[in-house]
């Protein structure tokens, strides 16, 4: 279960589904029960048959105690016509404890690219994501947020450099989650390149530690580049 090929799952859905149709009672169980393999094969006919009703039912695989079978329960949604569940189900994910799921979840966000994700990956990352992140993954969940929603990424790394002014961006004092956050939300504002982001970045240029100023002039130009092509 844990190692079959996307070519051996394909062909194990194709053969389960010919043998019980649209009827979704045997995945149900198997997603009720405790056997892995069973219910990675579920999840696997599940995304195969891709109605409401079986996209519905994965929803349960994201609380198994297994990470494979909630990886695979992602991964589904994730390339699955969009459904109202799928904020729910994907906010589930990125709090989950497991790296690997959290890392399939934005994945999945960044397959749907829905503009209304972004609030959740925003709140998400605010509330427990940065603590939660490797630096380069935040970098790519500032990234992300900014090409799902320029306005809702400006919108909260503003208030995160509003709420850390009482420190000099980027330097070498106080509380180094304020300046890494401060720096990550300097980078954010340039990928979100919208108007308030741009009179921000001119904001944080005046108030940055010399080590950083730079960098905010050199992002702030091109993103006031990007803005008038």
């Amino acid at each position: 279960g844990h190692g079959m090929s996307e070519h051996m799952a394909g062909i194990l859905s194709a053969i389960m589904i010919r043998h019980t149709g649209q009827s979704l009672d045997l995945y149900a169980a198997a997603l009720g029960g405790q056997d892995v393999p069973r219910a990675l094969a579920s999840l696997r006919c599940l995304g195969t048959l891709r109605t409401p009703e079986a996209l519905g039912l994965a929803e349960k695989g994201v609380s198994w105690p297994d990470a494979a079978v909630r990886r695979a329960a992602v991964r589904l949604v994730g390339r699955a016509p969009p459904m109202p569940t799928l904020p729910r189900i994907l906010a589930r994910g990125l709090r989950d404890g497991d790296a690997a799921v959290r890392a399939e979840t934005l994945d999945a966000i960044e397959r749907q690219g829905l503009p209304g994700l972004a609030g959740t990956l925003a709140i998400w990352f605010e509330e427990a994501g940065f603590d939660a992140c490797e630096p380069e993954e935040r970098m790519r969940v500032v990234v992300l947020l900014a090409s799902l929603d320029p306005a809702v990424a400006t919108k909260h790394l503003v208030g995160r450099i509003n709420t850390g002014l009482r420190y000099r961006v980027g330097e070498g004092v106080g509380d180094p989650d304020v300046h890494a956050w401060n720096r990550l939300a300097v980078e954010g504002l340039a990928l979100a390149a919208t108007d308030e982001a741009l009179e921000k970045l001119r904001s944080v240029r005046t108030h940055a530690a010399p080590e950083l100023r730079d960098r905010v002039g050199q992002v702030l130009v091109a993103a006031m580049r990007r803005n008038k092509s």
